[in-house]
């Protein structure tokens, strides 16, 4: 079933709201019932990942797989899928896919976890340019900025 391109911020939005309030199960099907315009559909697919992350591992992991596939040069969809893959343990995949997003759009959070993980290598002077710019781009009272700060 397709929906109007207007309507879609808006379906994502009550499936924020039934995950919110405790029914992800039903949060999925809407998602799963409705075709995603371009503009709206990777973001759909982190949305149902983030999702499926409570419900099936493995079905969470196909589908931030399916979304890499799909949007190899999108920033989100790699940021998500990176933090995905590093939390799972993988840090050779999350740091690949995370400096593919880095490079698609440096952003506060993947330059956090890059730092991180060359941090974690021993890679110090790598760890600190991701640092720091991290905490340049974050601004006053940034997450990403505060967590930053205890590592420099």
């Amino acid at each position: 079933m397709s929906t109007p391109l207007t309507d879609e911020p808006r379906v994502m939005a009550q499936a924020v709201h039934l995950e919110r309030e405790g029914e992800p199960e039903k949060a999925l099907q809407l998602l799963e019932s409705h075709e995603f315009g371009s503009q709206f559909d990777a973001l759909a697919m982190m949305l149902k990942a983030r999702m499926l992350e409570k419900l099936s591992i493995e079905q969470c992991a196909q589908t931030y797989q399916d979304a890499v596939e799909k949007y190899p040069t999108d920033a989100v969809v790699l940021l998500r899928a990176g933090v995905f893959v590093l939390r799972r343990g993988d840090t050779e995949k999350a740091k690949e896919l995370l400096a593919r997003s880095w490079n698609a759009c440096a952003t506060p959070e993947a330059g956090y976890y890059l730092g991180s993980i060359n941090q974690a290598e021993g890679r110090t002077h790598e760890a600190l340019e991701f640092f720091v710019q991290t905490d340049v781009m974050e601004g006053d009272e940034g997450y990403w900025k505060k967590r930053v700060e205890t590592e420099l």
